[in-house]
Parts: C-alpha cells; sequence; structure tokens
C-alpha cells in the first residue's frame, strides 16, 4: 500500500512539474512572437515614415521656389517703380521748361537726393520698398542707355532690373548691380544717341523735320515700354507690322499708342511700324509722317538729320 502511495505522489509530483515547464515554454513563445510583432511593427512605421519625410522634403522646397518667384516678382515690380518714377519726374521738369541734370547712383534708398532721387525715395517709401538698394543710370539726353536696379540686400539677393527685367530667379541673382542685363551691344553706340530740346525734339534741319522724327521717337517708345510691360507680367506680345493712319491702329499695342499721342499727334497722320520682341530688335522701328506721300519723313531709330535726307525715305522700310 505505501509503495502504491508513494508511486501516486512521484506521479503528481511529475505531473506538475510537466505543466510548469508547458507554461514557461509557452510564456518564452509569447514573448518571443510579442518580440518579432514588435520588431515588424518598428520597420514598418520607419517604411511609413520614409515617404513622409520625403513628402515634407519636396514641400519644403516648393515653399522656398514660392518665396523666390515672389522674390523677383517684387525685385522687378520695384526697378520698375524706380525708372517710371524718374522718366514721369523728368519728363515734367522738362515740359514745364526746367533742367534735368542725368542721374547715376548706387547704394541705399535711403542715400538718394537730389530732384529725381526724392522722387524715387518717397515712391519707394509709400510702395513698403524704402529699406533696399537700388542702382540707377539716367541721361534725360539720351533716348536709350537708361534703367534702374532693386535688391532687397546689397549683396546676395535677387535683383530686379527695367527695362528688360529678368525673368528667372537664377538670371536675377546671377545680376552683378550696375550691370545692365538683356540688351544687345550695338556696334555703334553713338547712333543710340540722341539730343532733346525744350519739348523733347529729336534733332533735324527744319522744324518739319524735328516734328516728324520726334513724333515717330514718342511712338516707338510707347510701343517698347507697353511690350516690356506685357512681358513683364507674363503676357505674350505679338509682332505689329503696321502701315496706314494713327486712327487705324489696333490691338494692345496699337491702341497704347492711341491713347498716348492722341493729344500730341494728329489721328489722321501716318506711322508705318515694326515691331517684334522675338526678332532681332534692331530691326524694329517706327515711320511717322503728316501726309501718305510726298511729305518728310521722320524714323526712330536712327533719324534722319536733314530734311533731304528724310524726303528720301521709302515709307515703311527702314532707312
Amino acid at each position: 500500500m505505501k509503495k502504491k502511495f508513494l508511486a501516486a505522489i512521484v506521479a503528481m509530483t511529475m505531473a506538475v512539474a510537466c505543466m510548469t515547464a508547458c507554461s514557461e515554454s509557452s510564456k518564452s513563445d509569447d514573448k518571443s512572437s510579442s518580440s518579432q510583432a514588435e520588431s515588424s511593427s518598428a520597420a514598418d512605421s520607419s517604411k511609413e515614415a520614409e515617404p513622409q519625410s520625403s513628402a515634407v522634403d519636396e514641400q519644403s522646397s516648393n515653399v522656398n521656389e514660392n518665396k523666390d518667384q515672389e522674390a523677383l516678382k517684387t525685385a522687378n515690380s520695384n526697378a520698375k517703380l524706380v525708372f517710371t518714377t524718374i522718366n514721369n519726374t523728368a519728363s515734367d521738369r522738362i515740359a514745364d521748361g526746367e533742367g534735368v541734370e542725368a542721374l547715376k547712383y548706387k547704394g541705399t534708398v535711403d542715400g538718394l537726393s537730389g530732384t529725381l532721387g526724392e522722387a524715387v525715395k518717397k515712391a519707394l517709401g509709400e510702395n513698403g520698398a524704402g529699406n533696399g538698394y537700388v542702382y540707377i543710370d539716367f541721361d534725360p539726353s539720351k533716348d536709350e542707355g537708361s534703367f534702374a536696379q532693386w535688391s532687397e540686400a546689397e549683396t546676395g539677393a535677387v535683383v530686379g532690373q527695367y527695362p528688360n527685367p529678368p525673368k528667372s530667379v537664377e538670371e536675377a541673382k546671377s545680376v552683378y548691380p550696375g550691370e545692365r542685363i538683356g540688351v544687345p551691344k550695338s556696334s555703334d553706340d553713338s547712333s543710340e544717341s540722341y539730343v532733346w530740346g525744350d519739348n523733347g525734339a529729336v534733332k533735324g534741319d527744319s522744324e518739319e523735320l524735328k516734328t516728324a522724327n520726334t513724333n515717330a521717337k514718342h511712338i516707338f517708345i510707347i510701343v517698347n515700354n507697353t511690350a516690356a510691360d506685357k512681358i513683364a507680367d507674363g503676357e505674350k506680345v505679338d509682332t505689329l507690322d503696321y502701315k496706314g493712319t494713327v486712327a487705324g491702329l489696333s490691338g494692345p499695342l496699337g491702341d497704347a499708342v492711341k491713347a498716348a499721342a492722341k493729344d500730341n499727334i494728329d489721328n489722321h497722320s501716318y506711322v508705318a511700324i515694326h515691331f517684334d520682341t522675338s526678332d532681332d530688335t534692331d530691326n524694329n522701328f517706327v515711320h511717322w509722317s503728316a501726309s501718305e506721300s510726298g511729305a518728310v519723313v521722320g524714323q526712330f531709330p536712327n533719324s534722319a538729320t536733314t530734311t533731304e535726307d528724310a524726303k528720301r525715305i521709302i515709307f515703311g522700310k527702314k532707312a
């Protein structure tokens, strides 16, 4: 009997030991499975984080690109404001019979002085750009070559320019302040200079020729400035090839001429205009004459300086 009882106790002890061992093994397996699951979950999270990080980088890049584009737009707009302010102030003084001196300046907006400089300082201040830097080269005795640049900082910033504003951020950042961009160099710079009278007339040996040349010049400047404004605003500018009366002009460039010239140029006078921004700009020109045939023909640029030469010009064909 004692032997049977001892045998039963031994059997129970072994069963309990087996159950305990099995339980510990099960717990170990559970822990291993849990650890594997956690490791797998961490790996999945890492994989999910990678595209999120890439998206953040791309978003940051887009934000910086948008900031640069806004900086370019602001710089070009301020440069245009500088130029138009100077040009308009000079024109008003000339119209009033007052003298206008050339202005060449590089430095802070706050450092500007004189009639033209004070006008620029006021205009930029009202536009919230009074803390920037400007480069100005303006000579009222010349019809071409004047320009203005504006930047937020003295170095390393986007530089805006007018006329011929830079069209990309890369181009604007490569501009050296004071060095004009976007203008083809002429082999004969003297041909680009003209003498202004009290009314801004181009030189000639008779009043008839002065009037014809001046009208041609004014029309050319209107067309050129209108086209430059549209290009700066990202608009397309179509070629203007026209020969006829001022009244017959149409389209954005033609309408701009009529609107600006209505008080100074006879609507029934004749014009010939070739203006193409995609072509060699040396081919662009304007002719003006009081009548369709037999009259003195004014041309701009490269105006005739004698009445005899002006009468030889074939209307509509650049001399």
